[in-house]
């Protein structure tokens, strides 16, 4: 059975209220929080992210990478496959909060996105 994993950087405030809202709408329903600081995600993690986000194979590269600024200029990523090999060496770039179920996986901005999410995964049951 899928479980909701909730992929969190500990000092941010949109984690934090995504925590707090997915507190409130789950009632009972567990989930996991997962620091990706505190354990740092295998490519082949941030690979499934992408793809249960949707947007793992677009040329731009993943939005999986928090924003292009947030590296030196001479570190800009250009595709996929780079935007990756940097979330792998700075976990700090992974655009959060990240929820998912199963395959299908929402980056939480803004945190209210929890509801929706939350919502369609219980008419998906129905």
């Amino acid at each position: 059975m899928s479980r909701l994993h909730l992929y969190v950087h500990p000092t941010c405030s949109k984690c934090r209220s995504a925590r707090a809202l997915l507190d409130a709408a789950t009632s009972g329903l567990e989930y996991e929080v997962i620091d990706y600081l505190a354990t740092p995600l295998r490519r082949s993690e941030l690979e499934a992210l992408a793809e249960a986000i949707g947007d793992g194979d677009q040329q731009e590269g993943s939005r999986l990478m928090l924003r292009d600024k947030d590296l030196a200029r001479d570190r800009r990523a250009a595709t996929a496959d780079e935007r990756l090999d940097a979330l792998v060496a700075d976990p700090k770039l992974l655009e959060r909060p990240i929820l998912r179920f199963g395959s299908k996986a929402i980056i939480a901005r803004p945190p209210e996105l929890v509801l929706e999410f939350v919502a369609s995964l219980g008419s998906q049951s129905t």
